[in-house]
């Protein structure tokens, strides 16, 4: 069988004929997988972000109280009776912090999900 430098050629141009309707259909396929995929890997990371900037302002708000807390104990303010002062340390406790940053993103999972 002699070699012919355009029988490759030929057999291509006869799969998928000049205007490459194959080609680009194949092409659009693949660029609508791969912005599919990186959207998804977007969201998880956006949802990541927002689950730190949340504990983040959580654990910030509790070194607020605890200064609070010593700025009252300098000026002499009594503030071991005060039950609004016992709710907010409660509501700020970490372990409590990060359930509730758990329960609040699995309930948006949940809706986004629908």
């Amino acid at each position: 069988m002699p070699f012919e430098p355009n029988s490759k050629l030929t057999l291509i141009s006869k799969i998928d004929p000049y205007p490459f309707t194959f080609l680009t259909f194949i092409v659009s396929l693949e660029a609508i997988f791969l912005s599919t995929f990186i959207l998804i890997s977007q969201n998880h990371e956006t949802r990541l972000s927002e689950r730190r900037n949340q504990l983040d302002l959580q654990v910030n708000f509790t070194k607020m109280l605890k200064v609070l807390e010593r700025i009252a104990d300098k000026v002499g303010a009594n503030t071991q009776d005060d039950p609004s002062l016992q709710v907010l340390e409660q509501s700020t406790r970490p372990e409590k912090l990060v359930e509730q940053i758990e329960e609040a993103t699995e309930k948006t999972e949940a809706k986004g999900a629908r």
